[in-house]
């Protein structure tokens, strides 16, 4: 091994290693960052494979897929762990402990090189090149963007190029398919990725997205498509655990088991435990209030309690619509002190607030490029519709509306009735917007169709007015409708 690659994977492995965690509302310095290997639990993936004319579902392990298929695409809902796995792919190779018998096991004896990309920042840099893909160099745009990030300042762009194109092995992590917003920009980038990877078959790739409009994407043939799985009780308690030992004191982990056994009692909770990020959110608010939200909504609201006073949110819920309605992840640092500035009505208070909320939460962080982004993109979904779900009803309609097949406004829009549905005075509201998508909805999914009407039976219809006759059913309608169930 050369001394720059020495060097290369030791930044790899210190980079993502640490899992940080400035942002949760925890006081203990030991809780800043900890090891990625200390919580993380192996993720159970789910292919599709078609055999004969019915296809099925095959339950796979991250090393038998890694093992079947040298391109995979993985599909996982928000909080599913799609980072966190990469990260751990990452620094497992980086380290060399593929091998162990914790990791990936003795059959992966040769350590590839891990090069992690986040698609959110590539695709900055991609935009700017040929709209021809077949044109692209993949490899030196890689390199490129990895000699301009500043933890590799020491390796050499040309070492980069020269390694992806070189006989060794690596593995090409890409995180974030659907943080490409642009729909032509991410067909563009995906075909330049097929032709690189047929021509360089060395190159291992394993790629993630959130899962709606995945299926619209065409991908090279060489790319795999798999899910992952809901934890299984299994893994709640492990990652429990996990965060017992790791974050509280040895008198207290009793309470884990407390946890478990409530989670163990209670449907809706468990259904939201089976999410590795609602889980840990979960573990936090029990520690620290011994309530047990039966909503995702709930959780959020619960869990940004302890996070920050209600009034700081408050400003913060236009900011992240601004940021959403700008199909963006990150803005001009500027731009949102501003946008602060007319709230505020002070333009200090404005760049105090900024400063307060990096240091405090880490909620809204700088990206060290002049921008600012929130810490996690579901924290400005859940903000973004906040701010929706407060204003008067007949703009709440018309934001739904306007965006109401678009996969980048899903979580939005699921979040906005979640708000609007956790309470009795805001019940009508909801019932009065399932009016105006039944009235306007154009192609309606063919389980609404005959002879599947009993669906309907759940609703009283007269004119102009809906009432349900189970609450429930109504939601379930609405999300049906929208294409978010």
């Amino acid at each position: 091994m050369t001394d720059i690659e020495y060097q290369y994977r030791k930044i790899v492995y210190d980079l993502y290693n640490g899992l940080t965690l400035s942002e949760l509302p925890e006081h203990k310095l030991t809780l800043r960052q900890i090891p990625l290997e200390q919580i993380f639990i192996k993720l159970i993936l789910a292919t599709t494979i078609t055999p004969s004319s019915q296809p099925e579902s095959e339950s796979l392990t991250i090393t038998a897929a890694l093992q079947q298929y040298r391109c995979l695409i993985i599909s996982g809902v928000p909080g599913s762990g799609k980072t966190t796995l990469l990260r751990w792919l990452a620094i497992t190779f980086a380290g060399h402990q593929q091998a162990e018998p914790d990791r990936l096991g003795a059959t992966f004896t040769e350590s590839m090189l891990p090069i992690l990309v986040e698609l959110r920042y590539f695709q900055d840099c991609f935009q700017t090149r040929t709209i021809e893909p077949a044109t692209v160099d993949l490899a030196k745009e890689i390199s490129m963007f990895i000699g301009k990030n500043t933890g590799f300042k020491d390796i050499s762009e040309t070492w980069m190029y020269e390694t992806l194109l070189a006989p060794q092995s690596c593995l090409l992590l890409l995180d974030g398919l659907d943080e490409i917003t642009n729909q032509s920009l991410q067909q563009r980038f995906l075909k330049a990725l097929g032709i690189f990877v047929q021509r360089c078959p060395q190159i291992h790739c394993v790629m993630t997205t959130r899962p709606l409009g995945f299926q619209t994407i065409i991908l090279d043939e060489l790319f795999q498509e798999t899910q992952i799985k809901p934890f299984r009780f299994k893994e709640i308690t492990q990652l429990i655990r996990y965060w017992y030992d790791i974050a509280y004191d040895s008198e207290e982990q009793s309470e884990a088991q407390q946890l478990i056994n409530k989670i163990n009692d209670n449907p809706s909770v468990a259904k939201l435990a089976t999410n590795p990020l609602l889980c840990t959110l979960l573990t936090i608010i029990y520690h620290h209030n011994r309530v047990l939200p039966q909503r995702r909504i709930e959780l959020y609201f619960e869990y940004s309690k302890n996070w920050l006073a209600e009034d700081k949110l408050k400003l913060l819920e236009p900011i992240a619509y601004e940021f959403h309605k700008q199909t963006q992840l990150a803005l001009p640092e500027e731009q949102v002190i501003k946008q602060l500035a007319y709230s505020l009505e002070n333009e200090q208070l404005a760049r105090e607030f900024i400063r307060t909320i990096g240091d405090q939460s880490g909620l809204l962080q700088r990206r060290g490029d002049g921008t600012l982004e929130f810490v996690h993109r579901d924290w400005q979904e859940y903000l973004a519709a906040r701010y929706i779900a407060f204003q008067p009803e007949a703009v709440v309609i018309d934001e739904i509306m306007t965006h109401l097949h678009e996969t980048w406004w899903r979580e939005v829009h699921l979040l906005v009735i979640g708000h609007l549905g956790s309470d009795s005075e805001h019940s009508d509201q909801v019932t009065r917007l399932m009016l105006t998508i039944l009235n306007v909805y154009k192609a309606p999914n063919r389980w609404l169709l005959p002879p599947h009407l009993e669906w309907l039976r759940g609703l009283d219809v007269f004119e102009d007015k809906i009432k349900f006759k189970d609450k429930m059913l109504g939601y379930v309608l609405i999300f049906w409708i929208l294409g978010l169930s």
